[in-house]
């Protein structure tokens, strides 16, 4: 039998956040413009958002014509937690990328000097 709860654990949502950060935090420790690190940042988060955004209302409407009408109150349920789980995470990845290409936009040409 398999255990949803392993499978579904939000404890892995935050160590995907934690190495997000990380990756972040090495970007910007590496290239010494913050500006083109931003603007980066900014694109690999925007990018991703769009893409699940688009993939979620795929599922949406292939769901609807694939599954037969018997199976679609089963399938439903899932298929619209899924998918509204996937429009937030989506939506708050591009307003993060966003941010990150406006801050990009909002600061001059600064390099940063090693100590």
């Amino acid at each position: 039998m398999i255990n949803f709860r392993n499978i579904f654990n939000t404890t892995y949502s935050l160590v995907g956040l934690i190495l997000i950060i990380m990756v972040i935090l090495l970007i910007m420790l590496v290239n010494q413009n913050i500006k083109y690190s931003f603007k980066k940042i900014g694109k690999s988060i925007f990018i991703p958002g769009v893409i699940t955004i688009i993939l979620s209302f795929l599922i949406k409407i292939v769901s609807n014509l694939i599954v037969p009408e018997e199976y679609q109150i089963i399938t439903n349920v899932i298929i619209k937690n899924i998918v509204k789980n996937m429009n937030i995470y989506s939506l708050i990845s591009i307003l993060i990328g966003l941010v990150f290409m406006i801050l990009s936009l909002a600061i001059k040409e600064k390099v940063i000097e090693k100590i």
